[in-house]
């Protein structure tokens, strides 16, 4: 084989492997954690069935408040929220 054909074949097989390394980085998304309590502000005693919305977030993440005034939405990405409790 010509040595030019040789070096043309590495430079696009390097190629296809940093675009399969882009690629593969861009789908490990960093996720968080968001959790807290649902509490009533005079009183202090948890609500429960409260629901927890992040806003613009697709698909859309959501969850209750459970009999403590507990929630937990796993997988959020990371950053800041706008969050809905209603």
């Amino acid at each position: 084989m010509n040595k030019r054909i040789i070096v043309l074949i590495n430079i696009l097989l390097i190629f296809i492997y940093i675009n399969n390394i882009q690629i593969t980085w861009a789908q490990s998304t960093l996720t968080q954690t968001i959790k807290g309590k649902v509490v009533d502000k005079e009183t202090q005693i948890p609500i429960e069935g409260v629901t927890i919305i992040i806003l613009n977030t697709n698909p859309a993440k959501a969850t209750v408040s459970d009999s403590l005034g507990n929630f937990c939405i796993k997988n959020v990405e990371i950053g800041r929220h706008d969050i809905l409790f209603n």
